[in-house]
This record gives structure tokens, sequence and C-alpha cells, in this order.
């Protein structure tokens, strides 16, 4: 999965690509919400907000390392 990031006066965009034929792009609509567009066989705008509604409800990874 490439996925490049750039931020604007709105906030955080990004756009995603599966290396094949997906893609997405999430845009910082500047009022709290983003826009999502996404082509090609796997969704990946729909895949990355389960992920990201899963790591929050579980929260974030406990570190095992110490320093």
């Amino acid at each position: 999965m490439d996925i490049v990031t750039a931020a604007d006066a709105d906030g955080i965009n990004a756009w995603l690509h599966d290396g094949a034929t997906s893609w997405a792009t999430l845009s910082a609509a500047g009022d709290g919400h983003t826009l999502a567009y996404q082509g090609g066989p796997r969704r990946l705008a729909d895949e990355l907000e389960e992920a990201w509604d899963q790591w929050t409800a579980q929260g974030p990874p406990i570190s095992t390392t110490t320093a």
C-alpha cells in the first residue's frame, strides 16, 4: 500500500494506492469532516475507516520496550 499525506489550510489529506488498480483520496473539508473518493475493486477508504474504528475502539498499541 502506498500512502502519501500532505497538509493544507483545511487539514491533512491522504492519497492511497494499492500498487495495482485501487486508489482513494481523503481530503480534509475544513469543518471537521473528510471527503473520500475511491475507485477500483478494493474500497481502500472503507478499509482504512474500518481499521481506524478498530484501532480507536481498542486503543493504541502498548509499547513493550523500555528505554
